[in-house]
């Protein structure tokens, strides 16, 4: 499992490298590649989401309709490049035979009615931003639930980028919110799911399920989930140990109360 590799190869290191080494590794979740995009490139897709100048294909949500641009989509997507690819081959439609054929007024239509309105509205928001806005503000723990939800999505839908910037929210997510059911709730999805996705989830929540052992083991939910799920409470067990051997020799931090090297902090990398 790569967790286990990971603590493995940290075992190696001097107490101070190895803290170093899981930041690192953590810290390639948080800043999302963004040496990938050109700010200025950025800056000038931000006018046109969900705007109707130069539309020509639209996305269907049980929410909205949501004017796109297929360039955008098909050269950041695999799953749109390929959705696109499609109608265009389709043959055009016939009067009365629009919305069989997935298009209104000449402008081609995807259908995403089966995808959560939220996510789908993330995803067009990240393919022009860059980024997408999860609810932060509000400070609630469901965003833990709605970063995981971004996170399968990128995976889905062919996103690299977007499962970068997935995978810091739900990290500086967590390790908000550690004490909350909502975090209990992404561990047992996690680890009821099998795939490579999924093995990155697990080693960020137990990694944060680790720094606040102290609190969580005395928490009954938290107790049998340990008893419940064998592979977690060995997850756990193994960063455990790890944190012990490379924190013991650092200061409580300042900004998250936790004993280790503040100027490595994930809470100053996820801003």
């Amino acid at each position: 499992m790569m967790i286990k590799a990971f603590l493995s190869s940290a075992a190696r290191l001097s107490s101070k490298q190895a803290y170093q080494s899981r930041q690192l590794y953590l810290r390639s979740y948080t800043n999302m590649q963004r040496g990938e995009y050109s700010k200025d490139l950025v800056s000038c897709l931000k006018g046109y989401f969900d705007c109707p100048t130069f539309s020509d294909v639209t996305i269907h949500s049980n929410l909205k309709d949501f004017y796109a641009h297929r360039l955008v989509l098909a050269s950041q997507s695999h799953y749109f490049a390929k959705a696109l690819h499609k109608l265009d081959d389709a043959p055009s439609p016939r009067s009365g035979e629009d919305e069989e054929l997935g298009m209104t007024g000449g402008v081609p239509v995807l259908d995403l009615v089966q995808e959560n309105s939220l996510v789908v509205e993330g995803i067009l928001y990240f393919l022009y931003n860059a980024d997408y806005k999860d609810g932060s503000p509000s400070k609630t723990p469901e965003i833990i639930t709605f970063n995981l939800l971004m996170l399968t999505a990128a995976e889905r839908y062919g996103i690299p980028a977007m499962k970068e910037c997935a995978l810091g929210k739900l990290d500086s997510a967590a390790r908000r919110f550690w004490d909350t059911p909502c975090f209990l709730k992404v561990i047992r999805h996690a680890y009821n799911k099998d795939n490579q996705t999924y093995d990155t989830v697990r080693a960020i929540l137990t990694l944060v399920a680790a720094d606040h052992a102290t609190d969580l083991i005395n928490m009954e939910d938290f107790a049998k989930l340990l008893r419940d799920n064998d592979q977690f409470h060995e997850d756990f067990e193994d960063a455990m140990v790890e944190n012990e051997r490379t924190t013991q020799d650092w200061p409580i931090c300042m900004y998250c109360d936790i004993r280790h090297d503040p100027s490595e902090c994930a809470h100053v990398w996820s801003g």
